[in-house]
């Protein structure tokens, strides 16, 4: 999943992205791309955008008609209004926006945010050996596990792989009615990021493909069909 700054200034947008960059670390927070563009037409190429930042006060565009452009299309995006006025607080207040931030950026005001932004997800674990937190990754931002012996791979939605160990099926367990779908001995999907069903397998949003057991198909789709009538 990716986070978006939009900000034609490089040195705010840089600021913010750099900060941004520091709370994930620092909440050991895996699984998220932090992006700046400058257009619209660089924001409609990021499809799995999870947090926006907005400057309002764009030089080209309307800060305000790029928000109502998203939002007819993506209405759950969280959307940060960012500036150098206070002007806009109405509209931010009008359209709900998830925080508003002004310039120059205060690290602050930015921790707020991105704790706000955090608690909105629920997250998986990554343990070492031991059984020590390694990092914390969004579920959201898990396409799937795939299991190899005893080491697990997690595939993550902006490319990311991470490895750890452990068994499938605890995953499997841990993760009931999260919308995790054991498809196969070695698969454990998000449904969330299922592009399309073949004959044999799940292909993901990142062109993946997922086996399923030959045996569970019918009940496999059945099962994907019932989580796309539901969502």
């Amino acid at each position: 999943m990716t986070i978006i700054i939009y900000d034609v200034d490089d040195t705010s947008s840089q600021d913010l992205a750099d900060i941004a960059e520091n709370i994930l670390a620092e909440n050991n927070i895996s699984g998220y791309t932090i992006e700046k563009c400058i257009c619209q037409d660089e924001l409609e190429e990021y499809p799995d955008i999870a947090l926006l930042f907005v400057d309002i006060s764009l030089k080209k565009e309307n800060g305000m008609d790029v928000i109502c452009k998203l939002k007819e299309k993506k209405k759950t995006i969280p959307i940060v209004f960012v500036t150098d006025t206070t002007n806009f607080v109405i509209e931010s207040y009008d359209m709900e926006a998830f925080g508003y931030l002004m310039k120059p950026i205060q690290t602050e005001k930015v921790h707020h945010i991105m704790d706000k932004f955090l608690k909105l997800s629920e997250k998986y674990v990554v343990r070492d050996t031991r059984g020590n937190e390694k990092l914390k990754v969004p579920l959201q931002n898990i396409e799937y596990f795939e299991s190899k012996n005893t080491m697990i791979m997690l595939h993550l939605v902006n490319g990311q792989q991470i490895r750890t160990y452990g068994k499938l099926g605890n995953i499997e367990k841990e993760l009931e009615h999260k919308n995790f779908l054991r498809c196969h001995q070695s698969y454990l999907i998000n449904m969330e990021h299922i592009s399309g069903i073949a004959e044999a397998c799940f292909v993901m949003d990142s062109g993946k493909n997922a086996y399923i057991r030959k045996r569970d198909y019918t009940t496999m789709k059945k099962l994907f069909d019932q989580y796309i009538v539901n969502r």
